[in-house]
């Protein structure tokens, strides 16, 4: 038998922490031990979840390196504040340009000052993961589809 249902179930037996596909600008800064921020260089994300964000950049991050972040969402114009510290990069070679780019995994800290670790539940109900990460980023979403009501797709033309 098909299934015909356009959005994917998930069975609840399992906690499950989601990572949401959202592509759109960061701007990526290297904190020095004082504090200080070095020059900022352009990302694209690739996804984010409640405590971790992966974008790809051409600039080579490390291990370790503390970030100031501000991830702009389509529509907004007001950058998302985040700090965080770089966990993983792999090297991808770009077969358009010929040149290296990096896809970077980030543990995300703060979001706009507040502390991502204290954030961070769990819903028992829907078994779902939660953060002011989620947040942030989806309420800046809902505030623009509000704005933007008249350009909304229904689900089912998508």
């Amino acid at each position: 038998m098909d299934d015909k249902r356009i959005n994917s179930r998930y069975h609840a037996a399992y906690p499950l922490d989601f990572s949401y596909d959202v592509r759109t600008k960061i701007k990526i800064q290297i904190k020095e031990d004082q504090g200080a921020l070095q020059k900022k260089h352009a990302a694209f994300s690739q996804n984010i979840s409640t405590d971790g964000l992966c974008f790809v950049s051409k600039y080579k991050l490390h291990k370790g390196d503390a970030l100031h972040l501000e991830l702009f969402l389509p529509g907004s114009d007001k950058a998302i504040g985040m700090e965080g510290e770089v966990r993983w990069s792999k090297t991808v070679l770009d077969d358009k340009i010929h040149k290296s780019k990096y896809n970077t995994g980030v543990k995300l800290l703060s979001v706009d000052g507040q502390s991502v670790p204290d954030t961070v539940c769990f819903d028992s109900t829907y078994h779902v993961a939660w953060s002011i990460v989620l947040e942030r980023v989806f309420n800046t979403y809902k505030f623009i589809l509000k704005k933007n009501k008249d350009d909304c797709t229904p689900l089912e033309d998508f």
